[in-house]
Protein backbone atom coordinates (compact mmCIF):
# COMPACT_ATOMS: atom_id res chain seq x y z
CA UNK A 1 0.00 0.00 0.00
CA UNK A 2 2.75 2.44 0.30
CA UNK A 3 4.05 1.99 -3.02
CA UNK A 4 0.63 3.86 -4.43
CA UNK A 5 1.88 7.33 -3.43
CA UNK A 6 5.44 7.31 -4.55
CA UNK A 7 4.05 6.00 -8.26
CA UNK A 8 1.90 8.78 -8.10
CA UNK A 9 4.41 11.70 -7.56
CA UNK A 10 6.61 9.75 -10.60
CA UNK A 11 3.78 10.45 -12.65
CA UNK A 12 3.41 14.00 -11.36
CA UNK A 13 7.04 14.72 -12.13
CA UNK A 14 6.67 13.09 -15.60
CA UNK A 15 3.65 15.44 -16.25
CA UNK A 16 5.98 18.59 -15.69
CA UNK A 17 8.45 17.56 -17.50
CA UNK A 18 6.13 16.92 -20.67
CA UNK A 19 5.19 20.66 -20.00
CA UNK A 20 7.92 22.08 -19.94
CA UNK A 21 9.95 20.20 -22.95
CA UNK A 22 6.66 21.08 -25.08
CA UNK A 23 7.41 24.98 -25.55
CA UNK A 24 10.74 24.10 -26.44
CA UNK A 25 9.88 21.77 -28.99
CA UNK A 26 7.98 24.12 -30.32
CA UNK A 27 10.45 26.97 -30.15
CA UNK A 28 13.21 24.29 -32.38
CA UNK A 29 10.47 23.45 -34.79
CA UNK A 30 9.89 27.18 -35.54
CA UNK A 31 13.65 27.76 -35.86
CA UNK A 32 13.71 24.94 -37.98
CA UNK A 33 10.83 26.34 -40.29
CA UNK A 34 12.16 29.99 -40.08
CA UNK A 35 15.72 28.99 -41.48
CA UNK A 36 14.36 26.98 -43.88
CA UNK A 37 12.32 29.48 -45.21
CA UNK A 38 14.64 32.22 -45.26
CA UNK A 39 17.55 29.76 -47.18
CA UNK A 40 14.10 29.59 -49.55
CA UNK A 41 13.62 33.01 -49.84
CA UNK A 42 16.45 34.19 -50.18
CA UNK A 43 17.90 31.32 -52.57
CA UNK A 44 14.89 30.73 -54.62
CA UNK A 45 14.95 31.77 -58.48
CA UNK A 46 13.13 35.15 -59.13
CA UNK A 47 10.94 35.42 -61.50
CA UNK A 48 12.08 37.05 -64.55
CA UNK A 49 12.75 40.42 -65.61
CA UNK A 50 10.21 41.70 -68.28
CA UNK A 51 11.50 43.44 -70.79
CA UNK A 52 9.39 45.74 -73.15
CA UNK A 53 9.96 47.75 -76.00
CA UNK A 54 8.73 51.23 -76.62
CA UNK A 55 5.55 51.01 -78.47
CA UNK A 56 6.82 51.93 -81.94
CA UNK A 57 10.60 53.42 -83.21
CA UNK A 58 10.04 55.80 -85.60
CA UNK A 59 10.20 54.86 -88.91
CA UNK A 60 13.46 56.86 -91.09
CA UNK A 61 11.81 58.57 -94.11
CA UNK A 62 13.21 57.88 -97.36
CA UNK A 63 13.08 59.41 -100.32
CA UNK A 64 10.25 59.60 -102.81
CA UNK A 65 11.83 60.64 -105.67
CA UNK A 66 10.37 58.38 -109.03
CA UNK A 67 12.86 56.91 -111.10
CA UNK A 68 13.06 58.10 -115.02
CA UNK A 69 12.96 55.05 -117.16
CA UNK A 70 14.02 54.58 -121.25
CA UNK A 71 10.91 54.88 -123.05
CA UNK A 72 11.51 51.90 -125.07
CA UNK A 73 12.23 48.05 -123.99
CA UNK A 74 13.31 46.68 -120.72
CA UNK A 75 15.09 47.72 -117.99
CA UNK A 76 16.56 46.84 -113.84
CA UNK A 77 18.95 48.24 -111.51
CA UNK A 78 20.81 47.40 -108.54
CA UNK A 79 23.19 48.18 -105.75
CA UNK A 80 26.58 45.85 -105.04
CA UNK A 81 26.72 44.90 -101.84
CA UNK A 82 22.52 44.30 -101.90
CA UNK A 83 20.87 41.16 -103.18
CA UNK A 84 18.31 40.95 -106.48
CA UNK A 85 16.97 44.44 -108.04
CA UNK A 86 16.05 47.69 -106.48
CA UNK A 87 13.64 48.38 -109.52
CA UNK A 88 12.44 47.86 -113.09
CA UNK A 89 10.51 48.29 -115.75
CA UNK A 90 8.60 46.11 -118.85
CA UNK A 91 8.90 42.11 -118.83
CA UNK A 92 11.83 40.46 -116.61
CA UNK A 93 11.08 37.31 -118.79
CA UNK A 94 13.88 36.30 -120.18
CA UNK A 95 15.22 37.45 -123.70
CA UNK A 96 18.00 38.04 -126.01
CA UNK A 97 20.95 40.24 -124.94
CA UNK A 98 23.24 40.59 -128.01
CA UNK A 99 26.19 41.46 -127.24
CA UNK A 100 25.85 41.23 -122.97
CA UNK A 101 26.77 37.52 -123.44
CA UNK A 102 30.51 38.70 -123.69
CA UNK A 103 30.19 39.48 -119.79
CA UNK A 104 29.05 35.42 -119.24
CA UNK A 105 31.87 34.36 -121.82
CA UNK A 106 34.74 36.34 -120.00
CA UNK A 107 33.50 35.14 -116.72
CA UNK A 108 33.56 31.78 -118.05
CA UNK A 109 37.02 31.73 -119.34
CA UNK A 110 38.17 33.20 -116.10
CA UNK A 111 36.80 30.30 -114.19
CA UNK A 112 39.06 28.04 -116.56
CA UNK A 113 42.19 30.59 -116.42
CA UNK A 114 42.23 32.41 -113.68
CA UNK A 115 43.70 36.01 -113.51
CA UNK A 116 44.82 37.58 -110.16
CA UNK A 117 44.75 41.66 -110.17
CA UNK A 118 47.81 42.39 -112.09
CA UNK A 119 48.25 39.76 -113.59
CA UNK A 120 48.40 39.53 -117.97
CA UNK A 121 48.19 35.59 -117.86
CA UNK A 122 48.96 33.36 -120.72
CA UNK A 123 50.03 34.25 -123.76
CA UNK A 124 48.06 32.87 -126.88
CA UNK A 125 49.66 33.41 -130.50
CA UNK A 126 47.02 34.03 -133.33
CA UNK A 127 46.90 31.20 -136.24
CA UNK A 128 44.93 30.56 -139.42
CA UNK A 129 41.93 29.42 -137.83
CA UNK A 130 41.60 32.85 -135.77
CA UNK A 131 42.17 34.71 -139.09
CA UNK A 132 39.13 32.22 -140.46
CA UNK A 133 36.87 33.14 -137.27
CA UNK A 134 37.78 36.87 -138.17
CA UNK A 135 36.29 36.70 -141.83
CA UNK A 136 33.54 34.78 -140.47
CA UNK A 137 32.44 37.59 -138.32
CA UNK A 138 33.14 39.75 -140.79
CA UNK A 139 30.30 38.07 -142.82
CA UNK A 140 27.51 37.67 -140.73
CA UNK A 141 28.09 41.68 -139.81
CA UNK A 142 28.92 40.85 -136.39
CA UNK A 143 31.64 43.59 -134.37
CA UNK A 144 35.17 42.34 -134.44
CA UNK A 145 38.92 43.11 -133.31
CA UNK A 146 42.03 42.95 -134.99
CA UNK A 147 43.87 39.05 -135.82
CA UNK A 148 47.20 39.03 -137.06
CA UNK A 149 48.51 35.38 -137.94
CA UNK A 150 51.69 34.76 -135.53
CA UNK A 151 51.29 37.77 -133.47
CA UNK A 152 51.22 37.18 -129.62
CA UNK A 153 48.79 38.73 -127.31
CA UNK A 154 48.25 38.09 -123.40
CA UNK A 155 44.43 36.38 -122.10
CA UNK A 156 44.39 40.06 -120.46
CA UNK A 157 45.22 41.38 -124.11
CA UNK A 158 42.49 39.11 -125.27
CA UNK A 159 39.58 40.13 -122.67
CA UNK A 160 40.18 43.58 -123.71
CA UNK A 161 39.48 42.89 -127.46
CA UNK A 162 36.64 40.98 -126.27
CA UNK A 163 34.93 44.03 -124.02
CA UNK A 164 36.34 47.08 -125.53
CA UNK A 165 35.73 47.02 -129.71
CA UNK A 166 32.99 44.35 -128.48
CA UNK A 167 35.20 41.42 -131.07
CA UNK A 168 32.75 38.64 -131.34
CA UNK A 169 35.67 36.83 -132.96
CA UNK A 170 37.84 37.13 -129.85
CA UNK A 171 34.25 35.52 -127.93
CA UNK A 172 35.16 32.29 -130.31
CA UNK A 173 38.90 32.52 -130.00
CA UNK A 174 38.54 32.48 -126.14
CA UNK A 175 35.81 29.54 -125.90
CA UNK A 176 38.43 27.42 -128.18
CA UNK A 177 41.43 28.30 -126.35
CA UNK A 178 39.97 27.76 -122.80
CA UNK A 179 38.10 24.74 -123.49
CA UNK A 180 39.14 23.05 -126.58
CA UNK A 181 35.66 23.79 -128.66
CA UNK A 182 32.62 25.35 -128.79
CA UNK A 183 30.45 22.31 -127.22
CA UNK A 184 32.81 22.22 -124.21
CA UNK A 185 33.00 26.21 -123.66
CA UNK A 186 29.27 25.77 -123.74
CA UNK A 187 28.45 23.23 -121.20
CA UNK A 188 30.93 24.86 -118.90
CA UNK A 189 28.49 28.11 -119.12
CA UNK A 190 25.56 25.86 -118.14
CA UNK A 191 27.49 24.41 -114.99
CA UNK A 192 28.82 28.02 -114.08
CA UNK A 193 25.54 29.60 -114.73
CA UNK A 194 23.57 26.77 -112.41
CA UNK A 195 26.37 27.69 -109.71
CA UNK A 196 25.73 31.21 -109.88
CA UNK A 197 21.88 30.55 -109.73
CA UNK A 198 21.45 32.17 -112.95
CA UNK A 199 18.92 29.98 -113.73
CA UNK A 200 17.38 32.66 -116.19
CA UNK A 201 20.54 32.41 -118.55
CA UNK A 202 21.15 30.00 -121.21
CA UNK A 203 24.15 30.29 -123.61
CA UNK A 204 23.45 29.37 -127.53
CA UNK A 205 27.30 30.95 -128.37
CA UNK A 206 29.84 32.90 -127.00
CA UNK A 207 29.51 36.19 -128.87
CA UNK A 208 26.15 36.88 -128.30
CA UNK A 209 24.89 37.28 -132.12
CA UNK A 210 22.60 34.04 -131.76
CA UNK A 211 19.13 35.27 -131.22
CA UNK A 212 19.22 32.31 -128.52
CA UNK A 213 22.05 33.53 -126.25
CA UNK A 214 19.50 35.32 -123.46
CA UNK A 215 18.64 36.27 -120.15
CA UNK A 216 16.43 37.93 -117.81
CA UNK A 217 16.96 41.75 -116.28
CA UNK A 218 17.42 40.76 -112.80
CA UNK A 219 19.97 37.76 -113.93
CA UNK A 220 22.13 40.26 -116.36
CA UNK A 221 21.99 42.99 -112.56
CA UNK A 222 23.80 39.91 -110.94
CA UNK A 223 26.01 39.28 -113.69
CA UNK A 224 27.27 43.28 -113.37
CA UNK A 225 27.74 42.53 -109.64
CA UNK A 226 29.72 39.40 -110.96
CA UNK A 227 32.03 41.47 -113.27
CA UNK A 228 32.56 44.29 -110.68
CA UNK A 229 33.59 41.76 -108.26
CA UNK A 230 36.25 40.22 -110.52
CA UNK A 231 39.85 42.01 -109.70
CA UNK A 232 40.63 41.82 -113.61
CA UNK A 233 37.77 42.11 -115.35
CA UNK A 234 36.21 45.12 -113.43
CA UNK A 235 39.70 47.22 -114.45
CA UNK A 236 39.34 46.14 -118.13
CA UNK A 237 35.73 46.98 -118.27
CA UNK A 238 36.60 50.83 -116.79
CA UNK A 239 39.29 51.58 -119.85
CA UNK A 240 38.12 54.17 -122.40
CA UNK A 241 41.03 52.63 -124.88
CA UNK A 242 43.84 49.84 -124.88
CA UNK A 243 46.64 48.82 -127.13
CA UNK A 244 47.96 45.46 -128.23
CA UNK A 245 51.64 46.47 -129.62
CA UNK A 246 52.05 43.46 -131.32
CA UNK A 247 49.14 43.99 -133.66
CA UNK A 248 50.57 47.11 -135.26
CA UNK A 249 48.40 50.02 -136.21
CA UNK A 250 45.67 47.44 -135.83
CA UNK A 251 45.96 47.28 -132.19
CA UNK A 252 44.28 50.22 -131.16
CA UNK A 253 41.01 48.85 -128.88
CA UNK A 254 38.10 51.66 -128.08
CA UNK A 255 35.55 50.90 -125.74
CA UNK A 256 32.01 50.89 -127.68
CA UNK A 257 30.47 52.84 -123.81
CA UNK A 258 29.95 56.05 -124.97
CA UNK A 259 29.14 56.64 -121.24
CA UNK A 260 31.84 55.36 -119.81
CA UNK A 261 34.00 58.64 -117.80
CA UNK A 262 30.62 60.27 -117.78
CA UNK A 263 28.24 60.60 -114.41
CA UNK A 264 30.35 58.18 -112.35
CA UNK A 265 30.34 55.53 -115.14
CA UNK A 266 32.72 52.43 -114.66
CA UNK A 267 31.60 50.35 -117.51
CA UNK A 268 30.25 47.77 -118.37
CA UNK A 269 29.20 46.26 -121.80
CA UNK A 270 27.41 47.36 -124.64
CA UNK A 271 25.14 45.09 -126.94
CA UNK A 272 23.26 45.04 -130.08
CA UNK A 273 21.40 42.86 -132.44
CA UNK A 274 18.18 43.25 -134.68
CA UNK A 275 16.32 41.30 -132.10
CA UNK A 276 17.46 42.68 -129.09
CA UNK A 277 17.75 46.25 -130.06
CA UNK A 278 20.34 48.37 -128.65
CA UNK A 279 21.48 47.22 -125.08
CA UNK A 280 23.68 48.39 -122.32
CA UNK A 281 25.03 46.58 -119.24
CA UNK A 282 26.13 49.47 -117.00
CA UNK A 283 28.26 50.21 -113.62
CA UNK A 284 28.46 53.74 -112.10
CA UNK A 285 30.12 55.00 -108.92
CA UNK A 286 29.17 58.03 -106.91
CA UNK A 287 29.30 59.01 -103.15
CA UNK A 288 26.27 59.97 -101.25
CA UNK A 289 27.60 61.72 -97.69
CA UNK A 290 30.71 59.78 -97.69
CA UNK A 291 29.47 56.51 -98.53
CA UNK A 292 30.43 55.04 -102.01
CA UNK A 293 27.20 53.78 -103.95
CA UNK A 294 27.22 51.37 -106.77
CA UNK A 295 24.58 51.33 -109.04
CA UNK A 296 24.33 48.72 -111.50
CA UNK A 297 21.33 47.96 -114.07
CA UNK A 298 21.06 46.86 -117.93
CA UNK A 299 18.54 48.38 -120.62
CA UNK A 300 17.18 46.17 -123.52
CA UNK A 301 15.48 47.59 -126.64
CA UNK A 302 16.65 50.87 -126.97
CA UNK A 303 15.95 52.27 -131.14
CA UNK A 304 19.65 52.80 -131.10
CA UNK A 305 22.83 54.05 -129.30
CA UNK A 306 21.71 57.89 -129.29
CA UNK A 307 18.44 56.93 -127.32
CA UNK A 308 20.12 54.15 -125.04
CA UNK A 309 23.05 56.34 -123.97
CA UNK A 310 20.91 59.33 -123.23
CA UNK A 311 18.03 57.18 -121.30
CA UNK A 312 20.42 55.63 -118.99
CA UNK A 313 22.09 58.90 -117.92
CA UNK A 314 18.75 60.21 -116.94
CA UNK A 315 18.30 56.73 -115.26
CA UNK A 316 20.95 56.99 -113.54
CA UNK A 317 20.22 60.87 -112.03
CA UNK A 318 17.16 59.38 -110.99
CA UNK A 319 18.98 56.25 -109.05
CA UNK A 320 21.03 58.08 -107.28
CA UNK A 321 18.13 60.57 -106.08
CA UNK A 322 16.39 57.82 -104.85
CA UNK A 323 19.17 57.18 -102.19
CA UNK A 324 18.88 59.00 -98.85
CA UNK A 325 21.27 58.97 -95.56
CA UNK A 326 19.16 58.16 -93.65
CA UNK A 327 19.41 58.28 -89.67
CA UNK A 328 17.91 55.20 -88.28
CA UNK A 329 18.64 55.73 -84.76
CA UNK A 330 20.33 58.04 -82.56
CA UNK A 331 22.56 57.52 -79.54
CA UNK A 332 20.45 57.54 -76.46
CA UNK A 333 17.24 56.65 -78.37
CA UNK A 334 15.04 54.83 -76.34
CA UNK A 335 13.73 51.55 -77.65
CA UNK A 336 12.53 50.33 -74.47
CA UNK A 337 12.43 49.39 -70.76
CA UNK A 338 13.49 46.41 -67.68
CA UNK A 339 12.08 46.06 -65.24
CA UNK A 340 12.66 43.27 -61.91
CA UNK A 341 9.78 41.27 -60.04
CA UNK A 342 10.46 43.81 -57.17
CA UNK A 343 9.76 46.35 -59.08
CA UNK A 344 12.79 48.26 -60.39
CA UNK A 345 13.01 49.94 -63.47
CA UNK A 346 15.48 51.21 -65.97
CA UNK A 347 15.46 52.62 -69.21
CA UNK A 348 16.93 50.81 -72.37
CA UNK A 349 18.72 53.38 -75.20
CA UNK A 350 21.20 52.62 -78.28
CA UNK A 351 24.70 52.70 -77.53
CA UNK A 352 25.46 54.71 -80.32
CA UNK A 353 24.50 56.68 -83.53
CA UNK A 354 23.88 54.33 -86.69
CA UNK A 355 23.05 55.83 -90.56
CA UNK A 356 23.09 54.07 -93.49
CA UNK A 357 22.70 55.59 -97.15
CA UNK A 358 19.18 53.47 -97.70
CA UNK A 359 17.54 52.88 -101.19
CA UNK A 360 13.64 54.87 -101.34
CA UNK A 361 12.09 51.29 -101.70
CA UNK A 362 13.79 49.68 -99.15
CA UNK A 363 11.79 47.87 -96.09
CA UNK A 364 13.62 48.77 -93.29
CA UNK A 365 12.71 46.17 -90.33
CA UNK A 366 14.18 46.17 -86.85
CA UNK A 367 14.75 43.39 -84.21
CA UNK A 368 14.93 44.27 -80.56
CA UNK A 369 16.28 41.80 -78.22
CA UNK A 370 16.10 43.32 -74.54
CA UNK A 371 18.42 41.38 -72.19
CA UNK A 372 15.86 40.43 -68.76
CA UNK A 373 18.51 41.93 -66.25
CA UNK A 374 18.12 41.71 -62.61
CA UNK A 375 20.67 44.01 -62.07
CA UNK A 376 22.66 46.71 -63.60
CA UNK A 377 24.51 50.10 -63.52
CA UNK A 378 24.34 52.60 -65.86
CA UNK A 379 25.48 52.11 -69.44
CA UNK A 380 25.61 48.12 -69.08
CA UNK A 381 25.12 46.46 -72.00
CA UNK A 382 21.31 45.26 -72.46
CA UNK A 383 20.54 43.88 -76.10
CA UNK A 384 21.05 44.32 -79.51
CA UNK A 385 18.43 46.60 -81.95
CA UNK A 386 18.86 44.12 -85.84
CA UNK A 387 18.53 46.64 -88.62
CA UNK A 388 17.68 44.87 -91.45
CA UNK A 389 17.22 47.19 -95.07
CA UNK A 390 17.71 45.36 -98.77
CA UNK A 391 19.29 42.12 -97.48
CA UNK A 392 21.87 44.28 -95.48
CA UNK A 393 22.00 43.78 -91.74
CA UNK A 394 23.38 45.83 -88.85
CA UNK A 395 23.82 45.05 -84.82
CA UNK A 396 23.41 48.13 -82.61
CA UNK A 397 24.02 47.51 -79.20
CA UNK A 398 21.41 48.74 -75.90
CA UNK A 399 22.92 49.27 -72.55
CA UNK A 400 20.84 50.62 -69.27
CA UNK A 401 19.89 54.08 -69.17
CA UNK A 402 19.80 53.94 -65.39
CA UNK A 403 21.22 52.33 -62.97
CA UNK A 404 18.92 48.93 -61.85
CA UNK A 405 18.54 48.32 -58.69
CA UNK A 406 18.81 44.62 -57.45
CA UNK A 407 16.21 42.84 -55.05
CA UNK A 408 16.54 43.77 -51.72
CA UNK A 409 17.18 40.27 -48.98
CA UNK A 410 14.07 42.22 -47.28
CA UNK A 411 12.07 42.07 -50.52
CA UNK A 412 12.27 38.13 -50.94
CA UNK A 413 11.52 37.54 -46.80
CA UNK A 414 8.65 39.44 -47.44
CA UNK A 415 6.98 38.48 -50.98
CA UNK A 416 7.76 34.33 -50.57
CA UNK A 417 5.60 33.71 -54.05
Amino acid sequence: MTDFPLRRDRRARARRRSLLRAPLAITIVIAVLAVCYGGYALLRPLPASAATPSPALATPALASAPLEWPADGVAAIGEVGHSGVLASRGSQERTSIASMTKTVTALVVLDKKPLAKGESGPTYTFTAEDQQIYENTVAEGGSRAPVVVGAQVTERQLLEGLMLPSGNNYAVTLANWAYGSMDEFLKAARIWLDKHGLTDTVLADASGINPGSQASPPNLVEIAKLVLAHPVLSTVVAEPTATIASLGDRGVLKNTNALLGTGGVIGLKTGTTIVAGACLMFAAEREIAGTKITVVGVVIGAPSHEALFASVSKLLDSAYAGFTDTAVIKKGDPVGFIQTASGSHANVVAAKDYSAVIWKDSAVTRDLKIDPLESGRQGDAAGTLTVTENGTTTEIPLVLADDLAGTSAWWRLVNPV
